[in-house]
């Protein structure tokens, strides 16, 4: 579809153009010096157009651009024809039948190959578009150290996921949220600097990421603090994956922190609930709040969060 309107329109130029000309050879005879003058000087500054695009074309492929191609090869058979039909102007060759009528080719050829070469350009553009659309929709909804998805993202998931839960599952159906803390971070940046806490960070997201399933959402919710959604999870289920993930973390190699000289931790607090009776910001608080009962159990544990009846 997208090279049709360039074909209509080099049509109907090509099209114009042949009539009018046809028009001119056709008046009488006592027009012919004028109408020879203005044909051949038609013809030199088309001539002198179509060349200078040649030019232009030629200069684009040399510094590398690949649609500039299109437009060479557009432009060559008709500048060909033109330069035949000054030719036969001027008594050089004969006004033959492929000379007079070489031009209606050649505007087909044209308008067929600036057609492609156009909708090859605006495809290509198309690309880059979305590749760049993509590109500020991830900056947008991920974190950079970590590359998992940010606060924003996931509460956006954790809300799409409530509301999807409720329409289409078990009105019983239960959602769970672990919340993440690494112990003693502080610890870790006044030791060894930043740029050590910045490798445990990744180290710990990666270790999260690689426990959890598919279906599972982690994002780094902010400094140390790690959030992880679990769709369709019971309290059981949830105690298991945040089990497992305070585990591996635990057992992180030495050689993967260097020179952090001690295991990294983390406490864990997760809320389970019925979907369609709470929102991610309400289980996000009830989550947060069994991890400060997590650290206050002396770190490196799971709490769960108590329901009050």
């Amino acid at each position: 579809k997208e090279y049709i309107p360039g074909v209509v329109i080099y049509a109907v130029i090509a099209a114009s153009s042949i009539f009018l000309f046809n028009r001119l050879i056709t008046l009488p005879i006592e027009s012919a010096p004028i109408i020879g003058t203005v044909v051949l000087i038609s013809n030199v500054l088309y001539g002198i157009m179509i060349a200078m695009a040649i030019l232009l074309s030629i200069i684009a492929v040399h510094r590398g651009s690949h649609s500039a191609v299109f437009y060479l090869l557009a432009w060559v058979p008709l500048f060909t024809t033109i330069i035949l039909r000054l030719a036969a102007i001027y008594g050089v060759i004969e006004m033959g039948t492929l000379v007079m009528n070489g031009m209606y080719p050649a505007f087909a050829l044209e308008a067929l190959i600036l057609s492609v070469g156009i909708a090859g350009k605006i495809r290509e553009q198309r690309r880059i578009e979305g590749a760049q659309r993509l590109k500020l929709e991830s900056l947008a909804s991920t974190d950079p150290l970590t590359g998992l998805y940010n606060r924003r993202r996931i509460t956006d998931i954790a809300e799409t996921t409530l509301n999807s839960i409720t329409i289409h599952q078990p009105l019983t159906t239960t959602v769970a949220v672990l919340v993440v803390d690494i112990d003693h971070f502080k610890r870790v940046n006044d030791t060894w600097g930043h740029d050590v806490g910045d490798v445990v960070l990744k180290q710990v997201a990666a270790t999260i990421k690689q426990t959890c399933r598919s279906g599972e959402v982690v994002a780094r919710w902010g400094g140390e603090e790690f959030t992880v959604l679990l769709p369709s999870s019971d309290s059981s289920n949830a105690l298991k994956v945040a089990e497992r993930i305070r585990r591996n973390v635990e057992n992180i190699p030495l050689s993967r922190i260097k020179p952090v000289s001690y295991r990294i931790t983390v406490s864990i607090g997760l809320s389970t609930a019925i979907a369609n009776e709470t929102t991610f910001v309400e289980q996000f608080k009830q989550a947060d709040e069994a991890l400060y009962q997590a650290k206050e159990s002396g770190r490196n544990t799971v709490r769960a969060h108590i329901a009050v009846a």
